[in-house]
């Protein structure tokens, strides 16, 4: 979807002779209607979704989000409709750099104890305080290999 999106917008960078292609824009993004984004992305809600999110992400403050308070920022974007709690937690640490979230969620808790060993809450935090201010990492290594 991403690629089909991408390639329908055409935004074309040429750097050393390599033709790459950026993703829209929020605001490219928001000028499309609901109808000429389903023809493309196939999937109505994620459309709708996309569609809210480009909206919201063209009228906020970039440095809002990268430096705002971290419990501020996730909730604008859990705000955003179609954005649950994974979303904003990726968006924070792969999106914006915010490598000081994570989240204790099932999923989490079970690749814990798979690469870990059973763990019960306080284990789960000092576990998660050893990587100081970055344990979106750790927790998105973590998933990855579970």
């Amino acid at each position: 979807m991403k690629e089909k999106l991408t390639e329908y917008v055409g935004n074309n960078i040429e750097f050393e002779g390599h033709n790459f292609q950026a993703f829209p824009s929020p605001d490219q993004v928001k000028n499309m209607d609901l109808d000429e984004l389903i023809s493309i992305i196939k999937n109505k809600r994620k459309s709708e979704y996309l569609l809210n999110a480009a909206e919201a992400f063209s009228s906020v403050d970039e440095e809002f989000l990268r430096t705002g308070p971290l419990e501020d920022v996730k909730n604008w974007l859990m705000d955003i409709k179609g954005v649950g709690e994974w979303s904003a937690h990726l968006e924070l640490i792969r999106g914006l750099g915010r490598m000081e979230d994570y989240t204790q969620d099932k999923m989490l808790r079970g690749c814990v104890e798979k690469h870990y060993g059973s763990t019960n809450s306080k284990e789960l935090d000092d576990i998660i305080k050893k990587y100081e201010e970055f344990p979106g990492y750790w927790e998105y290594y973590l998933r990855s290999g579970c």
